[in-house]
């Protein structure tokens, strides 16, 4: 116990940043606020302009000039957009301007912080991008924005996913820009594609401040977002897929494979019905690993994952839903063999395929700007992690009123049944009191089934899950009513504060409902910060069951009792409840770890090719030397003589497409590796180990291959006395893969993996 709690303490204080000096800083802003509060605003601008700097060090004081440039920035939020910045939102931007990440409590006024952040960054020379979750938030703080740095000739843009590539061009050479995270890194890859340097829209990567920051630099930082192409699939691929699909939904279960947490894997029963309808001996020989691979994706797709908790259907389409958000992700899509295992599942195969151009993870964008740092309102739960990954400290702000939210204890029921009927309870009792009601469900069908559970009792409910995004608003609008009884699939990231009548404060505030722990402590807190925002009365209470799935199978039989209304109360199985939703904190954490191990590799390739597709772009010339030298003397005169002045900018041309069929071919071979690679295991294996060797031995050559081919083109075109066609390229998809690691590994894998869950549970308990 000593050993654990030394963890603890160590763990608890590792990330975080000293208030000390920000306070400081924040007071001298506010005498300057107060000694120009009757000077006009346009005279105070030209004394806080500054030099441009290259790069500002994180962890540096800000500068006196700072401190004026946003008391500046503090005087035109009240005149320009009627906001009185609070001592706290000062001291939140102060916290942004030192480097540091920044925790403030829901409703605390985040988005006013990070213009006032913004403005400063800019008026000390640096272009800054303010990365938001959606659309819908970019445009929202960009308008907010807007209205405080235009009068002090700050420029201001916003960017979505409706942009003109004219726009973008346009926007990213503005000051301050608020875009989602998914846009500039959609962007960083079409300036990856260009080829002409007059098509280079690449931004420069400077300041970047992060909305939920937690959740976009933890949760969803690995998950590599792609830009591709559609094209015809394989008949015969199609057959064998079809095949297992058909084949999986006949197994049973136990005896032909076992399912466990988020994963299932064949028996050696079900490995020999598999051998049996591939015509095949042995399903894990090293000649078989396609087959493998895709009998362990059709297993996965059908046992695995859920309509309508994983993913739902939307006009013959696979829609992904976001684990962490609780919404439809578009653009979102599984690896190519886990879609299509899903697509087949679901009879909606189309006879497509993907041909992948680049991709991208969002960590690798955060890591490429010289100052990234972010807000959230659980942003200390992830001090470690943030840390550990990307070197930040993070300040946690005070609340600017007394915390007047009830927290009350996980309550922990023997079933399911038993769990929900108590929250119905007590979500009739708030209703009857007038106390308006937030439920938090984390998937679409229990939100549907909960509402459902509630209208037997009388009481109806305002639903928002992934199926009606577009409802938001007028569901947000309404749940702070006295009464009101909204269901949502998570909070985090909507960016819309539930505002509470006058009625609905009298009778309690709101009170926040919680349908089973999330896998992320985090979660939980976001969602019991949605109520006492601003000191706002409130409660929350988390519903839990044995029968959950983060606890499936993990306490003991024995200690399952409950009382006489099911709820359990034994001290040792409610503490395993707490251990149980830190190892499954853990699991992910160790999943994005392993992702990270795996990008890495592809990062490296990445760089390499990129550094020669710009020094193509910057000077042709090149391009003509390398290739003219695969060519027979002979031919190169006449490749000359055919191409003319124009010379120099097709060899680039050529060189560029080649390299980047080469580039695509090499992810398609990646993409496919990194789907089986885990099978490796079963020969005691290395997966990360055999992924970088055969990822490197497949890049080995890439460049000189694209320079040979190009070169073949010249030959060609001297054959035919015809100059090349110029290739056009226009992406036909966006998308972000969702990568997953089904759990295929050997016992010994597993037994190891558990162990190490459990210490990391330790440590971070």
């Amino acid at each position: 116990m000593a050993l654990t709690g030394a963890f603890n303490l160590l763990r608890s204080r590792r990330g975080r940043a000293s208030l000390s000096g920000l306070a400081t800083q924040r007071d001298a802003v506010l005498r300057v606020v107060e000694r120009d509060r009757d000077r006009p605003l346009a005279s105070l601008v030209p004394q806080v302009s500054l030099p441009p700097t290259r790069k500002k060090k994180k962890g540096n004081a800000v500068k006196k000039s700072e401190v004026e440039a946003l008391a500046v920035l503090c005087r035109s939020a009240s005149e320009h957009a009627g906001f009185e910045p609070f001592a706290e939102q000062i001291l939140a931007a102060l916290g942004l301007l030192n480097g540091f990440c920044v925790d403030m409590a829901t409703g605390e006024g985040k988005t006013l912080a990070a213009v006032l952040a913004a403005g400063t960054y800019a008026l000390n020379g640096r272009r800054v991008h303010v990365l938001c979750p959606n659309d819908y938030l970019a445009t929202r703080d960009h308008q907010l924005a807007a209205e405080i740095l235009t009068p002090l000739e700050i420029s201001s843009a916003v960017v979505t996913e409706a942009s003109t590539t004219a726009e973008r061009q346009q926007a990213y050479r503005q000051h301050v820009v608020h875009l989602p995270v998914h846009e500039i890194t959609y962007d960083l890859m079409r300036g990856n594609l260009v080829l002409s340097a007059d098509d280079e829209t690449a931004p420069r990567l400077d300041v970047a401040i992060v909305d939920e920051v937690d959740a976009v630099l933890l949760d969803e930082a690995t998950q590599p977002l792609v830009i591709a192409r559609t094209s015809r699939s394989d008949d015969d691929h199609d057959r064998v897929e079809l095949a297992l699909a058909r084949l999986v939904q006949e197994l049973v279960p136990g005896k032909d494979f076992v399912t466990g947490g988020d994963s299932a894997s064949f028996t050696d029963a079900g490995t020999a019905r598999v051998e049996q309808e591939l015509g095949i001996d042995n399903l894990f020989d090293p000649d078989h690993v396609e087959l493998a691979t895709a009998a362990n994706l059709a297993l996965h797709a059908d046992r695995a994952l859920t309509r309508d908790v994983d993913y739902v259907i939307e006009n013959d389409q696979i829609q992904l839903i976001s684990a962490t958000r609780g919404r439809v992700v578009h653009r979102q899509r599984w690896p190519e063999g886990l879609h299509r295992a899903v697509q087949i599942a679901e009879g909606l195969l189309d006879g497509s395929s993907v041909e992948i151009l680049d991709q991208l993870t969002i960590q690798e964008v955060a890591k490429r700007y010289d100052t990234c740092i972010g807000m959230s309102g659980s942003a200390s739960l992830a001090a470690a992690d943030l840390h550990e990954r990307y070197q930040l400290l993070t300040a946690r702000i005070p609340q600017r009123r007394e915390l007047r939210r009830i927290d009350d204890p996980v309550e922990l029921y023997v079933t399911a049944a038993l769990r929900d009927a108590a929250a119905v309870e007590r979500v009739a009792e708030a209703h009857r009191a007038g106390q308006p009601v937030l439920i938090g469900t984390q998937s679409v069908v229990q939100s549907e089934s909960f509402a459902a559970l509630l209208s037997e009792h009388g009481i109806d409910a305002g639903v928002l899950n992934a199926k009606n995004p577009e409802d938001e608003a007028s569901v947000i609008a309404e749940a702070g009513q006295a009464g009101r009884v909204t269901i949502s699939t998570q909070m985090a990231g909507r960016g819309t504060d539930i505002v509470l009548t006058e009625d609905a404060r009298e009778a309690g505030g709101l009170l926040v409902v919680a349908i089973e722990c999330y896998p992320s402590p985090r979660l939980d807190a976001q969602l019991r910060g949605r109520s006492g925002r601003q000191g706002d009365p409130g409660s929350s209470v988390v519903f839990a069951s044995l029968e959950d799935p983060l606890f499936a199978g993990g306490l003991p039989a024995d200690e399952r009792d409950g009382d006489e209304e099911g709820r359990v109360t034994s001290a040792g199985v409610l503490a395993a409840v707490e251990q149980h939703q830190r190892m499954a904190e853990g699991r992910l954490l160790t999943q994005h770890e392993h992702a990270w191990a795996f990008t890495r590799v592809i990062s490296e390739h990445r760089s390499t090719v990129l550094t020669s597709r710009r020094h193509l772009l910057a000077e042709p010339a090149a391009a003509t030397r390398e290739l003219l030298r695969h060519l027979e003397s002979e031919e190169a005169d006449a490749v000359a003589t055919l191409l003319g002045d124009d010379l120099d900018q097709m060899c680039a041309h050529l060189a560029l497409v080649e390299i980047d069929d080469a580039w695509s071919l090499h992810l398609a071979h990646l993409t496919a590796l990194r789907e089986g690679i885990h099978l490796r295991r079963l020969a005691r294996l290395s997966p990360l180990a055999e992924f970088d060797r055969e990822a490197r031995a497949g890049f080995e050559m890439l460049l000189l291959r694209a320079a040979t081919a190009a070169a073949d083109r010249l030959a060609e075109a001297v054959r035919n006395n015809e100059i090349p066609p110029v290739v056009s390229r226009d992406p036909g998809a966006l998308w972000a893969y969702r990568v997953m690691d089904p759990n295929w590994g050997s016992p010994e894998d597993k037994f190891l993996q558990f162990v190490g869950e459990r210490l990391r549970a330790a440590i971070t308990g």
